[in-house]
């Protein structure tokens, strides 16, 4: 997912330095050999774990949320965008710094709004997703202090940061536009942020997979429906994993597959083969599996009434 995500960064034309966080575990957790799966000029950087409550008995939901705390103590940058890696670029991510919420605020963080499945407009409820922190070392310290001090029922998210940072901020939290963070539910629930074929985004920088990741799912929905066990699917729906049933699926996470495809470069290693027996299997070959993996090439000279193989260049 990372690898994908910084692909499209780099493919849609940014020119900021990419870093990429990792959380210490007390030896490095980023080699050399992982790096090298990068374009050149990625640096990478280890965040340490924040120290959490003793008394809290889920620390560990904390250390894995607020861990993004440490963008506050990078204090030799002037500005840094956070993203989840569970998101892709569909246009310049560089253009976040010269929106006016950015240059018209001298807030020290802010955040895209959190409109999904369950909230839309005119919602306050921001996402950890995306954030624009401006670090300071004073403010970190009073983060920290705040954890200690701060039971966890006076935060309104508890166990996310979300919660702790709108305590500590307050409205001083200035809202990033909501394109920077399109989360994948809304396109099921917003249709005027995209255009009419569902397929091409309007405007959208930054999609955001809030539900099912589409690195850990390939198969179409109604296989998962038809095939996946029924404990299978009850707790995919207590998870809120299920997205990858609906029809609509396979349009939304295509942006993130072509992606991969290309970072992959799947076009040299993988050739598929299609059979048909007559002009109409041959049509309907072209419209299902042409339309989305490429155009089908006649390759093979015998007559029709024969099965006749063709190749399908996922790449073309």
């Amino acid at each position: 997912a990372v690898r994908v995500l910084v692909h499209s960064i780099r493919e849609q034309g940014s020119q900021t330095p990419i870093l990429i966080a990792a959380v210490s575990s007390g030896s490095s957790d980023i080699t050399p050999e992982w790096l090298g799966e990068f374009p050149r000029g990625i640096g990478h950087v280890e965040w340490p774990r924040i120290q959490q409550p003793a008394e809290d008995s889920a620390s560990h939901v904390w250390e894995d949320w607020l861990v993004k705390l440490n963008l506050f103590n990078m204090i030799e940058y002037d500005e840094l965008l956070f993203i989840d890696p569970h998101m892709l670029a569909l246009q310049n991510v560089d253009t976040i710094f010269a929106s006016k919420a950015v240059t018209g605020s001298a807030s020290p963080l802010l955040a895209a709004p959190d409109w999904g499945r369950f909230q839309g407009p005119p919602s306050g409820v921001l996402s950890g997703a995306v954030l624009v922190v401006r670090p300071s070392a004073a403010i970190f310290e009073c983060m920290l202090q705040a954890i200690s001090g701060t039971p966890a029922q006076d935060v309104s998210a508890p166990k996310d940061e979300r919660g702790l940072l709108r305590y500590f901020f307050g409205d001083t939290v200035v809202t990033l536009p909501f394109l920077y963070n399109a989360q994948d539910t809304t396109e099921t629930r917003d249709h005027h942020w995209f255009n009419p074929d569902g397929k091409t985004r309007r405007n959208v920088t930054l999609l955001n997979f809030a539900g099912p990741k589409p690195h850990r799912t390939w198969s179409p929905p109604k296989f998962l429906r038809d095939f996946r066990s029924k404990q299978q699917t009850m707790r995919l729906r207590q998870e809120r994993l299920n997205d990858d049933e609906d029809d609509r699926f396979p349009a939304i996470s295509s942006p993130w597959k072509q992606s991969f495809f290309s970072l992959a470069d799947f076009g040299q290693y993988l050739t598929m083969y299609g059979f048909y027996h007559d002009r109409p299997s041959f049509d309907a070959l072209r419209q299902s599996s042409g339309a989305r993996l490429g155009a089908v090439r006649r390759r093979a000279v015998v007559p029709e009434k024969y099965v006749q193989p063709h190749i399908m260049d996922p790449m073309a």
